[in-house]
């Protein structure tokens, strides 16, 4: 069984056992003669391991959630300039993109301690509902300064991810060297 500090094995369990570690669940499991024979199949992990392959593809969307935030407001800007009555070469515009990154600057603030006290499924899931909801809100907002303040919650949101993704895969694969 590995040291708590070196972290899970790949396929180990996505919700941490206490503060400051995440330990696989199949470590946890007392090893008897019917455990020891059990294949790693789907079937016989619990609900909470994943695979691989899942793990990947799940990292590969969370990462992808910052860059989608970003990338679905630049196109949009010349629509934002026109409903909002400014020139056509108006910088105001940017505070889009810059209230989004104060959002992703100040999050990992909140999600790296809260991720350590809770475990990561809880903040990752309240980043994305965060994000979820911010992006609606930003989309329907009749005034520029709620949207400017969507922009920053939802970069509060988008930096749940972007900081647990990463935190879960360096617990996962700290003993590969």
């Amino acid at each position: 069984m590995p040291h708590p500090r070196c972290g899970p094995m790949p396929g180990a369990s996505l919700v941490s056992s206490g503060p400051g570690w995440a330990a696989p669940t199949r470590d946890r499991m007392p090893v008897t003669s019917q455990t020891a024979a059990q294949p790693n199949t789907a079937a016989s992990r619990s609900r909470k391991d994943i695979g691989p392959r899942e793990f990947l593809l799940l990292i590969s969307v969370l990462s992808a959630t910052t860059a989608v935030g970003i990338d679905l407001v630049l196109p949009a800007f010349p629509d934002v300039r026109a409903a909002f009555d400014m020139p056509a070469d108006s910088s105001k515009v940017a505070w889009l993109i810059t209230a989004y990154f104060l959002g992703l600057a100040v999050g990992p603030w909140l999600y790296g301690p809260t991720s350590d006290r809770y475990g990561r499924l809880k903040p990752l899931n309240a980043g994305l509902a965060l994000y979820a909801v911010a992006a609606a809100v930003g989309a329907l907002a009749p005034s520029w300064p709620l949207i400017v303040v969507s922009r920053f919650v939802w970069g509060l949101g988008a930096s749940g991810p972007r900081v647990l993704d990463r935190k879960s895969t360096r617990l996962n694969f700290s003993h590969v060297s």
